[in-house]
């Protein structure tokens, strides 16, 4: 029952406080959110991508939010209970996530002067080998110019390669310098970008 659920939120949020916390049932009704007028936003739920790629029954994941407590991502997961399906959103910190991502993109897949992130749609940073900020956009606007054209390709003496997140509007973006990636020592790393491009051909 509605009220059973939104009791059940309330109970999730005050041991783990979060953001945003919603439960709806697979027609899109809202059962119980946190806070409590998301209740009635059927509409901005409904509009969230994160919630339509659970409703598909995939993992939903969002692009980055802005929060007072910092920027944040949405996740959305459905699953089965005796009285039908749900679909649960709760709000992750989105530096949780960039702790994650940070050691792999560090590598560059070994090349130097290689650039990695985790994007949202939005060009937002989820992780980076870098050190800019997590929900900030990338400080390479030459980067974000030629990925707008395609997702692969040559940029001022550099190659980079993109390729999309399942269930998100993520996607992972590596850049290096063509003489470093051609360099005899970084032959096992370039096929290594070749493999990934070929994964990103067939995207």
């Amino acid at each position: 029952r509605p009220g059973d659920v939104q009791a059940a939120v309330d109970a999730d949020w005050k041991a783990a406080p979060q953001t945003r916390i919603i439960v709806m049932g697979a027609d899109g009704t809202a059962l119980g959110t946190y806070p409590h007028s998301l209740r009635k936003q059927r509409d901005v739920l409904m509009a969230a991508p994160e919630i339509r790629s659970a409703l598909a029954r995939e993992l939903g994941l969002s692009d980055v939010l802005e929060s007072p407590d910092g920027p944040l991502i949405m996740q959305a997961i459905r699953y089965h209970t005796a009285h039908g399906d749900r679909v649960w959103s709760s709000s992750v910190p989105a530096t949780d996530l960039s702790a994650l991502g940070e050691s792999y993109l560090s590598g560059a897949l070994g090349i130097q002067g290689g650039q990695a992130y985790l994007l949202d749609a939005r060009d937002r940073i989820l992780a980076t080998s870098g050190d800019e900020q997590v929900g900030a956009r990338p400080d390479d606007a030459a980067l974000l110019s030629a990925l707008r054209v395609a997702r692969s390709g040559e940029e001022n003496g550099r190659l980079y390669v993109s390729a999309p997140m399942a269930g998100s509007s993520w996607r992972v973006v590596f850049a290096a310098p063509i003489d470093t990636l051609m360099a005899p020592v970084a032959a096992t790393r370039r096929t290594e970008w070749r493999l990934f491009g070929v994964i990103v051909g067939a995207m």
